[in-house]
């Protein structure tokens, strides 16, 4: 039987079960459609971004149901800020949601059937890209996906950092530093160290090979947050 897992605890710990979901649908670009006088069709006009998906899941539980759903809607509610959402069929992807409605439909007593509507980033992350590269100088990360990927890099010492084309340097009393690329923020534990890193545009890692260079640093990490839609 089909289940999911949220920040892996399967749904069948809850004997519940998924019918059907388009968990791992595409997210849609937003665009803008501007009609012109006297112009055939719209000016189409893109936001550089994806909209956030909403991921519907149909479910069901056919034992203890009471039991079973108040504990899950329990579990749900109980969860703060985003999670990690997986089904047992896409396997190597995942999707970052948070719970965004629960709707149950107990018409019939001897099934439990709901559905689950859950408001998602637009990317569908790869497993992959959640594994932490110790770097050495000139090492190649290659890039699997059309899409750019927004690196969480860890450093120890000050040095330079160059990711292709782009170029970070370090100066902090810190003994290690983050970048989150994503956030753009720069921290060490809870320290916000912004003003330690000298940088004109947070790196990416473009498709392909990225070759990655660094000076005076004695230790370098990249987890690549590789990602599709």
């Amino acid at each position: 039987m089909r289940i999911f897992t949220i920040n892996n605890t399967p749904s069948s710990d809850f004997d519940i079960y998924l019918a059907d979901s388009n968990l791992f649908d595409s997210a849609v670009e937003d665009v803008e459609y501007i009609e012109i006088a006297g112009r055939n069709g719209a000016l189409t006009v893109s936001n550089n971004r994806y909209k956030s998906f909403t991921a519907r899941l149909e479910c069901y539980c056919i034992k203890d149901m009471q039991t079973n759903i108040n504990n899950f809607k329990n579990y749900l509610m109980s969860l703060k800020g985003g999670f990690i959402l997986k089904d047992s069929v896409h396997v190597g992807v995942f999707r970052i949601g948070r719970n965004d409605s629960f709707k149950l439909d107990d018409s019939d007593k001897n099934k439990a059937v709901f559905s689950l509507n859950i408001n998602c980033r637009p990317e569908i992350y790869l497993e992959s890209g959640l594994t932490e590269a110790t770097i050495t100088s000139g090492d190649i990360l290659t890039n699997p996906t059309f899409f750019d990927s927004k690196p969480l890099i860890a450093v120890k010492g000050n040095g330079t950092l160059n990711i292709g084309d782009y170029e970070l340097t370090v100066n902090t009393s810190q003994t290690s530093l983050t970048i989150d690329c994503e956030a753009m923020n720069c921290y060490s534990n809870n320290v916000n160290c912004n003003n330690d890193v000298t940088l004109t545009d947070f790196p990416v890692l473009k498709t392909g090979e990225n070759e990655i260079t660094f000076t005076d640093f004695t230790e370098v990490k990249i987890t690549p947050r590789w990602w599709r839609v």
